[in-house]
């Protein structure tokens, strides 16, 4: 399961591997009375597609892991036994990137989304999470 807090962490990653099963992955602030704070809106927005943004944001609804994957929750789905060989196979992937480039075209990338949630967080501190 990756509910609130840990859904939060697989929108954050740069890199997310689900498991086929029955859990659950969303954002269910809204459900249990929480508003949702302008960074969590801001990084759900870059990483989840229009329509599910809506529904998964304002609405909380939860999805199983192969609607998470279509959703922009993860990057792909594997049975459990998979796990660690796809797991350690994007690792290996990655490792061979060279991580000055990697960073720099990481920072230009992600740049407007950086600055947005450099915004939001100074409305959170203003505004508190209300």
């Amino acid at each position: 399961h990756a509910v609130a807090k840990g859904a939060f962490l697989l929108l954050s990653s740069d890199y997310r591997i689900g498991v086929e099963g029955p859990f659950s992955i969303g954002l269910n602030e809204v459900k249990i009375g929480m508003t949702m704070h302008h960074v969590g809106i801001t990084i759900a927005r870059d990483r989840l597609t229009p329509a599910v943004f809506q529904r998964s944001v304002i609405n909380a609804e939860m999805f199983n892991p192969q609607d998470a994957m279509t959703a922009g929750f993860l990057d792909r789905v594997v049975p459990p036994d998979a796990l660690l060989t796809v797991a350690n196979e994007v690792a290996q992937q990655l490792k061979g990137l060279n991580m000055g480039a990697h960073r720099k075209t990481k920072l230009k990338v992600r740049k407007n989304l950086l600055d947005t949630l450099d915004a939001a967080i100074e409305t959170d501190k203003v505004t508190g999470l209300n």
